[in-house]
């Protein structure tokens, strides 16, 4: 009778440690799975967030430097006729950082009021 429940006990065990490794694995890879996922939304937003920086600079770089911006009007409407885009990384140099590695170009400007 007690060799009975000593084979019961050990099978019960053995399934208890079977059922907690299962689970243990699944939370492993449920919480890395979130933890990439979560990596790449940071990285999304880092991303939109430094795009949105760059335009604001840049409007102001334009709000500011009213004879190199009416310049640069006249190169987009002369390369809109060429379908050409004008790169202005040149111009924009002022409001470059370090570690900053990126090109603006100009591909249409809207004329129709004023300040443009």
């Amino acid at each position: 009778m007690m060799n009975s429940k000593k084979g019961i006990s050990i099978l019960a065990v053995l399934l208890f440690m079977l059922i907690a490794t299962i689970a243990g694995t699944a939370t492993y890879k449920w919480l890395s799975s979130e933890g990439k996922t979560s990596a790449s939304r940071m990285f999304q937003s880092e991303a939109r967030m430094a795009a949105l920086a760059g335009i604001e600079s840049a409007r102001s770089w334009f709000a500011t430097h009213g004879n190199e911006a009416g310049a640069i009007v006249r190169q987009v409407q002369n390369a809109k006729k060429k379908n050409t885009v004008v790169r202005l990384d040149n111009q924009l140099v002022p409001i470059k950082k370090d570690k900053q590695n990126y090109s603006v170009y100009a591909v249409d400007v809207d004329v129709s009021q004023q300040p443009y």
